[in-house]
């Protein structure tokens, strides 16, 4: 048990934290990480204890609102507010050789009022077992393209929703911009902006709703329902969410089946066109991911921006930094991501 929990700790497993902050790659505010100097003094702890050890740990309180305030949202004013959801319940199950699937759904923004700005979203599904998570994201669709989506997927109906594989539309995500997320490592987490700020929306717009399920531990087919509670204030400094990704030619990149520690760099799409300060941060690698690094392509040496030495396919949970860090768009990005591809 002794080597185990060594292991855990020194391998970042424990706890089970996405964003690495032990000092190696940038400084965040509160989190459940723990350093360098913390590690070897748990240890050491650990090492010095005996089978007739007896333990009598004082556990600290812990304060929520340090982290992450769970309990806010009803109590959030607003000038105005939205639901964006299915109609009625969706049918999920998993593509044809996965244990997963990936849902899209496209809806006309239903905003009217100009100058507003999101300030909180909150995510309710009816199944968090089966929905790993959950994300609303802005794309810039022409009306004519939309009645093309609706033609393509809507069946026919005029009233029905317009639902495909988001593996059918590849692009098509890669050109929105992310409004709020959500991950099952929590079912009451929301997102809610710093004081101050929100992601300023626009009128005419479309937003694509799309649903990440995994039926790892579950039977087959399953009806959901899901949806985002969006919340909007007036006069808020403006805060966008970027998806640092590789292009979608860089992500077509193969990755080989069998190997315990496949790692692969990819080139970044740089998604804005003007400097810009970074906030938080948060990664992603589905069920195959193991770690990755998003770095700064410098002449000396890389620059960490964030690493998550441990991905935690349940631990979804974003990371904010002590001090905003300045990007330009000059600036090339990489992204380098290592997966188990053993089971493959």
């Amino acid at each position: 048990l002794k080597k185990t929990m060594i292991e855990d700790i020194q391998e970042n497993k424990m706890p089970p934290v996405t964003i690495e902050d032990d000092g190696s790659c940038q400084n965040y505010q509160k989190t459940f990480s723990l350093k360098k100097d913390e590690k070897k003094s748990l240890v050491a702890w650990i090492q010095g204890l005996d089978e007739n050890s007896k333990l009598n740990l004082t556990v600290p309180e812990t304060n929520l609102d340090d982290i992450q305030d769970l309990e806010r949202f009803d109590k959030i004013k607003y000038d105005s507010k939205f639901v964006l959801g299915p109609k009625e319940e969706y049918l999920a199950k998993p593509t044809k050789g996965f244990v997963d699937d990936l849902l899209c759904f496209i809806f006309k923004s239903p905003i009217q009022q100009p100058d507003l700005f999101i300030v909180a979203a909150k995510y309710t599904t009816t199944h968090a077992e089966v929905v790993h998570h959950a994300t609303l994201r802005e794309i810039d669709l022409s009306q004519i393209q939309f009645e093309d989506f609706k033609k393509k997927y809507s069946n026919g109906k005029p009233d029905s929703d317009i639902q495909f594989s988001c593996m059918q539309e590849p692009e098509l995500m890669q050109e929105s911009s992310q409004i709020a997320s959500w991950g099952n490592s929590n079912q009451r987490i929301f997102n809610l902006m710093p004081e101050g700020y929100g992601i300023p929306v626009q009128t005419n717009k479309y937003f694509i709703l799309s649903l990440h399920h995994s039926f790892v531990n579950q039977g087959s087919d399953i009806s959901i329902r899901s949806q985002f509670e969006i919340l909007l204030q007036k006069n808020k400094k403006p805060l966008l969410i970027y998806l640092f990704q590789p292009t979608y030619q860089e992500s077509t990149k193969p990755i080989k089946k069998g190997f315990k520690n496949f790692t692969i760099d990819y080139d970044v799409k740089v998604p804005f066109k003007h400097e810009i300060y970074v906030h938080s941060v948060g990664a992603h690698m589905h069920s195959r991911g193991k770690n990755e690094m998003l770095y700064k392509e410098n002449k000396n040496k890389p620059e960490c921006i964030a690493k998550a030495s441990n991905w935690n396919f349940h631990a979804n949970m974003s990371s904010f930094y002590a001090k905003p860090i300045r990007m330009d768009p000059a600036e090339k990005l990489r992204l380098k991501c290592s997966f188990n591809t053993e089971k493959e």
